[in-house]
């Protein structure tokens, strides 16, 4: 028995039963000729909000001996045992079982051909391209399945505190799962060190947050974090020109990250530090539930391994993975497109959604800086903020103190913003808001290369300078 003809012939005036399955089919599930009557009931339906008889398709498809031909031999299947959801669901898993079929032979004809590294991007991709064809996401809930009420426990169980914004914690409750965070700035705002504080945020609070850095190294923005963690100035761990007092500041961040990190600092300190051979040895203890950071540092950064990857962490490290950034949203890759095809805004607007759909997928928060133009609107692409549910702008003050705008809310209000101080030496961002007036900007002495200097500089900021 043909599984097509069968879901076909339980379509066509099957009621209530049908209908409800009908808003599962699409087209692609049915091969020839059985697609070209699966489109004439999709026809009926929109014009007359209902499915057709077999009769009634019959009449509107006498001009055309092949449908009728097909229409009166699906009239002549027995269906009467058969339940129609039981009969759809046969029918998506054909369809899945043939796609999947499809794509692993299309990797195996070039498999000769493929370096490893080529082959893990193969196969990572698959999970995006077969969940974008199988499509088995949705679903129809009733509201008798729902609940308005719930408790301060299940309410909190969707969210996770940003922890580097009291007001924004307080007045938001934090980011929520499944939810696309995106952090817009001018170039040199301070984007990239907004979602460090992020990361070290959560990894204080005892959570995982997994790095995806594309332009940085892994060693870069790990140098980042641990100039957050400990205080101690940035350039200073990048050149590595430590004073003792450093070095013991930098130990004692980097001795919580491990399980009796404490104990074995004491023991060296006690000996006189060697802050070499003391981060040899700690780096065989195990990892500390409140300092551990994953950093997955690739130039070539697609979505496929941003799927490959959370699913591998998730199941690693299960609820206690609720954030993710992927520094930074305008320069993954997308699948089939690469130079500057990637800076098309039709691309980056594709790429919004799909991050979008591993938020959901994964059930974490996904935040991810993006460049604004010099009228504040999102460079390179004119829908990127279609897709996200809270748009963050980044103001870098003159006194340095960075200011978070909302941009978009899309369950809230959007006109909410927050002044905050932060330490552009050591990169550390306070956390409490700054209520009255702020601090002054340091004068500078004015003079012709300096305005000149300053011209440039506001030009890289807007954007208007090569990159």
């Amino acid at each position: 028995m043909n599984i097509e003809g069968v879901v076909l012939r339980l379509l066509l005036g099957g009621g209530d039963a049908a209908l409800e399955q009908f808003s599962r089919l699409r087209a692609k599930h049915f091969r020839e000729p059985y697609a070209t009557i699966y489109r004439l009931i999709e026809n009926y339906y929109h014009s007359r909000n209902n499915l057709p008889s077999i009769n009634e398709l019959l009449v509107l498809s006498q001009r055309n001996s092949k449908n009728v031909s097909l229409l009166n031999t699906l009239s002549l299947l027995d269906v009467s045992d058969i339940h129609i959801d039981v009969a759809v669901d046969g029918l998506l898993d054909q369809f899945a079982q043939t796609i999947t079929l499809n794509s692993f032979e299309r990797i195996i004809e070039k498999i000769n051909i493929l370096a490893s590294d080529d082959i893990l991007e193969e196969v990572g991709r698959l999970p995006l391209e077969l969940s974008e064809e199988i499509g088995t996401d949705a679903s129809i809930t009733k509201s008798s399945q729902l609940r308005i009420f719930q408790t301060r426990e299940e309410v909190h169980a969707k969210m996770t505190p940003t922890g580097i914004s009291n007001k924004f914690d307080a007045d938001w409750g934090g980011f929520f799962l499944e939810e696309l965070v995106l952090v817009g700035g001018y170039r040199g705002t301070g984007k990239s060190t907004f979602c460090a504080n992020l990361s070290y945020g959560q990894t204080s609070q005892g959570f995982i947050c997994p790095y995806f850095t594309i332009e940085m190294t892994d060693h870069e923005t790990f140098s980042r974090i641990m100039a957050i963690a400990s205080g101690v100035h940035a350039t200073k761990i990048r050149k590595g020109e430590l004073s003792e007092e450093d070095i013991l500041k930098l130990a004692k961040a980097r001795a919580r990250m491990f399980e009796g990190g404490d104990h074995l600092l004491d023991k060296y300190l006690k000996e006189g530090l060697d802050p070499i051979a003391f981060e040899s040895e700690l780096v065989c203890l195990p990892a500390s539930a409140y300092g551990e950071l994953v950093i997955i540092d690739d130039r070539r950064l697609s979505l496929s391994k941003i799927d490959t990857s959370l699913g591998t962490l998730k199941a690693k490290y299960g609820d206690r993975l609720k954030m993710v950034v992927v520094d930074y949203v305008n320069q993954v890759s997308l699948d089939g497109k690469s130079g500057v095809e990637l800076f098309d805004w039709t691309v980056q607007t594709v790429l919004a959604k799909y991050l979008k759909e591993l938020a959901r997928k994964h059930n974490v928060t996904i935040v991810s800086p993006y460049q604004i133009d010099k009228t504040g609107e999102a460079r390179f692409a004119k829908g990127l903020l279609d897709a996200c549910d809270l748009a963050i702008l980044l103001v870098r003050e003159d006194n340095g103190d960075l200011t978070l705008d909302l941009a978009k809310a899309r369950s809230g209000d959007d006109k909410w913003s927050c002044r905050q101080k932060m330490n552009w030496e050591t990169l550390q961002l306070d956390p409490r808001e700054i209520v009255g007036d702020p601090e002054p900007a340091e004068e500078q002495p004015t003079t012709k290369k300096s305005s000149r200097k300053k011209q440039q500089n506001d030009k890289a900021a807007y954007g208007e300078l090569d990159q």
